[in-house]
């Protein structure tokens, strides 16, 4: 055997050795990873303006924005935090500071809240902040959301 066709099957043999590898790592997260929870944010268009009370005043709402859970595990922990488009925090009024962290969210779960404003926003596009814990560990995200138009 030459010295090239040594080479090219250490060459070979490693390239098969990485290979094992990382399909041994692929094969390890895809487990590790099923069974998680998959929370996501989205709008959702009421069909008739909700009635929302606020004090001694009631409010017409047009969306809820709402948390899901479209994994096959729980989520426990579950954070949310709405912005502007400019990255300022806005406030939800219909939503009790002891509301959020929610401590369980199940699988396939939604948890709805009317989208009405402490201040009032004329823009469209938002970004909503999700942070959650299940058997994995710690999860966040951030994710942009638009909404259509509504009149009241």
């Amino acid at each position: 055997m030459s010295v090239s066709d040594l080479m090219s099957n250490g060459i070979a043999l490693a390239a098969l050795g990485i290979s094992g590898a990382t399909a041994g790592l692929t094969w390890r997260w895809r487990i590790a990873d099923r069974g998680g929870a998959d929370m996501t944010v989205y709008f959702h268009r009421n069909s008739e303006m909700a009635k929302v009370r606020i004090g001694d005043e009631v409010r017409l709402v047009g969306y809820n924005v709402v948390l899901w859970n479209q994994g096959p595990a729980a989520a426990t922990a579950v954070a949310f935090k709405a912005f502007n488009d400019r990255g300022d925090p806005l406030c939800l009024v219909d939503l009790d500071e002891e509301e959020l962290p929610l401590s369980r969210l199940e699988a396939g779960a939604r948890y709805p809240v009317p989208w009405l404003l402490a201040t009032e926003e004329h823009g469209r596009h938002f970004r909503c902040s999700l942070a959650w814990e299940d058997h994995n560990g710690r999860h966040s995200i951030v994710l942009p959301l638009r909404r259509g138009e509504t009149s009241q």
